[in-house]
């Protein structure tokens, strides 16, 4: 379940929001991807997923070319993704959002049973807290049968303990999902993954391991140079 991106570019007029971005993960792979507001981290996403298509370069899964299919067929060859803001059935239940998602139904039970969500299986969303619904909007993306998550900032608005919910989640995925997840808590983020990419004005500026990133020079001169202080680069 090899993803790989091949100098992969995004233009908006004159903007450039991804430049030459070129990396490759394999399967089960835990990969963080970092960088400021604006760095093109959502872009990347979008570029994956197909809701927008690489402007150059191209984007490809277990050796497949998917320049020319859509967002559609990407998700049900297994490139699965959650967003910043939640989109769920509101008026339905968790179990009903999740069958809905699911390709087989026999699987729902267990698939509730992964994120912990049976007690809440007959709630509507809507009644959810916000960390709960973050929670079925995984479980929702997974039963899709997703072998790639793209989880674009799953904690986003969570408190502290809601965090670790999440956090959790993520890292009792099955070892075969790919996962690449778009955060801005270092902590966070450098607890669930293995290696990060570091993007800054739509360039991949660093690909180094969890244990090396905070270190690397160029991650070190974007945090730095936009905050001028470590306080973004070390919380």
């Amino acid at each position: 379940m090899t993803l790989a991106l091949d100098d992969v570019g995004r233009e908006y007029g004159g903007l450039r929001a991804l430049d030459a971005v070129s990396f490759t993960t394999g399967e089960g792979e835990r990969v963080g991807v970092i960088g400021p507001n604006g760095a093109g981290k959502s872009t990347l996403f979008r570029v994956i997923a197909g809701s927008e298509r690489a402007s150059q370069g191209r984007v490809t899964f277990e050796g497949k070319d998917l320049s020319r299919i859509s967002e559609r067929r990407r998700a049900r060859l297994g490139i699965g993704r959650t967003f910043q803001i939640t989109e769920l059935f509101g008026t339905l239940t968790v179990e009903q959002n999740v069958r809905l998602a699911a390709r087989d139904g026999d699987q729902v039970a267990g698939v509730l049973s992964r994120f912990g969500l049976q007690t809440w299986r007959a709630s509507r969303v809507d009644e959810l807290g916000y960390g709960r619904q973050r929670l079925v909007e995984l479980a929702v993306t997974f039963a899709t049968g997703a072998r790639v998550l793209l989880l674009d900032e799953p904690a986003a608005g969570l408190g502290a303990a809601e965090r670790v919910v999440i956090g959790d989640a993520v890292r009792q995925l099955p070892e075969d999902v790919t996962v690449l997840l778009i955060e801005h808590d270092m902590d966070l983020v450098l607890g669930l993954v293995d290696r990060v990419l570091c993007l800054s004005n739509g360039r991949l500026v660093a690909d180094a391991g969890a244990a090396e990133i905070r270190d690397h020079p160029a991650v070190r001169e974007v945090y730095l140079g936009e905050r001028d202080d470590e306080s973004e680069i070390a919380s």
